[in-house]
C-alpha cells in the first residue's frame, strides 16, 4: 500500500503464524513446525505470483482449521487451565486469537477499499 506497510499477503501470513502459534501453545506442541522460516512477521516478494498468493491462502485456511479442531477438542476444564509458564488461561488466548484475526480483517478491508479508489484514479 506505502513504503513500510503491511500488505494484505504479509497480514495473510501473519495471522497464519498465529493460528500455529495459539494451537502448539494449547497443545503443548514444541516450536518450529511452521512451514516458513522465521516468526510474525515474513519478508513477502514485491511481485507476488497468483501460484504463491494461492499457497499463503491455503496456509492460512489450514492453520485455521487445525486451531478449530484443537479448540473444538478441549474440554471445559482445560478452558480454565493456565499452562506452564504463562499467565493466562485457555480461554483468554483463544478469545486473544479471535480478536487479532478480527483486528487483521478489518486492515485487510481498508486496504482493499484503498486498492480499489487508487485504481480508479
Amino acid at each position: 500500500p506505502a513504503p513500510g506497510r503491511r500488505c494484505i499477503a504479509e497480514i495473510a501470513v501473519h495471522c497464519a503464524y498465529w493460528k500455529y502459534a495459539a494451537r502448539r501453545r494449547l497443545r503443548g506442541d514444541k516450536r518450529g513446525s511452521f512451514p516458513l522460516k522465521g516468526s510474525n512477521w515474513f519478508a513477502i516478494l514485491d511481485s507476488l505470483d497468483e501460484r504463491t498468493w494461492k499457497g499463503y491462502l491455503d496456509l492460512l485456511e489450514a492453520e485455521h482449521r487445525q486451531l478449530r479442531e484443537t479448540v473444538a477438542g478441549l474440554s471445559p476444564g482445560q478452558l480454565t487451565f493456565v499452562p506452564a509458564g504463562s499467565r493466562v488461561t485457555n480461554l483468554f488466548l483463544i478469545e486473544g486469537i479471535a480478536a487479532h484475526d478480527i483486528y487483521h480483517a478489518g486492515q485487510i478491508q481498508l486496504l482493499k477499499r484503498l486498492q480499489a479508489k487508487a485504481g480508479q484514479e
